[in-house]
């Protein structure tokens, strides 16, 4: 784990979002939010050697950026996957093709400013440092 329960119990004091009490669904929302930032974020999976490569800002910049992204799922709380069919059904079927954001936009934010992504809507990513993702993230 990158990012520390005790980082995370402190920006959720900060931010005044209450956590989760077990500890074992706190290390689960942390790994889900590394998964993410790793995946949506960054476009890598970091090793160990990346991870040591990184100065202190970045390293800092990624542990903050995995905690945000675990504060805004929890503050979305299943918000993010729509609707249950349930409570759809009363008031009838709505479509939107707005998708739901699946990476805190803050999260963006506190990558891009310490270099943690490189790419832009512009500019084509450099085909040699490409490392492919795990086939079980192209569904997301």
């Amino acid at each position: 784990m990158i990012a520390t329960e005790e980082e995370l119990e402190l920006l959720a004091a900060s931010m005044g979002v209450s956590m989760p009490a077990a500890p074992v669904e706190r290390e689960r929302l942390l790994a889900l939010a590394q998964d993410m930032v790793e995946a949506l974020g960054c476009r890598i999976r970091f090793t160990t050697g990346e991870l040591a490569a990184l100065d202190g800002d970045q390293a800092q910049a990624l542990a903050d950026a995995i905690c945000v992204q675990a504060l805004w799922l929890v503050e979305l709380d299943e918000q993010w996957l729509g609707p249950t069919d349930i409570a759809a059904l009363p008031e009838g079927i709505s479509f939107s093709r707005d998708p739901r954001p699946r990476l805190s936009p803050a999260v963006c934010e506190l990558l891009a400013l310490r270099g943690l992504i490189h790419r832009s809507g512009t500019v084509l990513p450099d085909p040699a440092a490409e490392r492919p993702l795990h086939p079980w993230w192209y569904w997301l």
